[in-house]
């Protein structure tokens, strides 16, 4: 709590403020290491009979990004599609509703081979919130693939999404949800949390 100090026509006076410091994550994308993720405890998504291939789904955050770990059952090279469901502004009365995961107006979906190829971007574009209506976005380096592991029959890899790129991030809540398909569109491998439950919610007020 700072304190100013100050002589006021030969009177002393002062005042303090609270000064809300912006949160800090352990957690770095360029640093070629996933051993960061060791410190992060408090979001980690509960996985369900629904989970498939996905072991350990965790979330953090800073000021300028969100961060996500992933472990899963799987190689690079199985070149696995993910849909990421972001309900951005934690608004349920905006983007689009679905009984994939309640709980969330999904704003942004990020759908495509993260690990092989890249991502695409779509925002949600109906005013009927049931209709899955999406345009495709043009936004550069609104994410990015840090460190990936393969070890043995399992990939561990991080990613970061700039708060600032994506509509709606900059607020003091999202809700998130992922599913992973197999390449050819044939099966869905997992989903994190369970079909049908409310998405995670991440609270970024710290």
């Amino acid at each position: 709590v700072p304190t100013l100090k100050a002589s006021v026509n030969g009177k002393n006076a002062e005042s303090s403020t609270v000064l809300r410091i912006a949160k800090t994550s352990p957690v770095s994308v360029n640093d070629h290491t996933l051993d960061d993720w060791q410190s992060v405890t408090k979001d980690v998504m509960p996985l369900g009979s629904d989970k498939g291939v996905f072991h350990t789904v965790k979330l953090d955050y800073d000021g300028n990004n969100i961060y996500l770990y992933v472990e899963m059952t799987g190689k690079k090279s199985d070149a696995v599609i993910f849909d990421v469901y972001m309900d951005a502004d934690n608004n349920v009365g905006t983007g689009l509703l679905t009984s994939t995961f309640t709980g969330g107006g999904y704003d942004i979906l990020l759908e495509g081979q993260l690990l092989t190829a890249a991502l695409d971007i779509f925002y949600h574009n109906s005013a009927d919130q049931n209709a899955f209506s999406f345009d495709q976005q043009t936004i550069t380096d609104a994410y990015k693939v840090g460190t990936m592991k393969e070890e043995k029959d399992r990939i561990k890899f991080e990613v970061s999404i700039a708060r600032s790129k994506l509509k709606g991030l900059t607020g003091q809540g999202m809700r998130i949800a992922l599913q992973a398909i197999k390449n050819d569109w044939s099966q869905t491998l997992g989903s994190a949390p369970d079909v049908a439950s409310p998405s995670y919610l991440l609270d970024m007020s710290e």
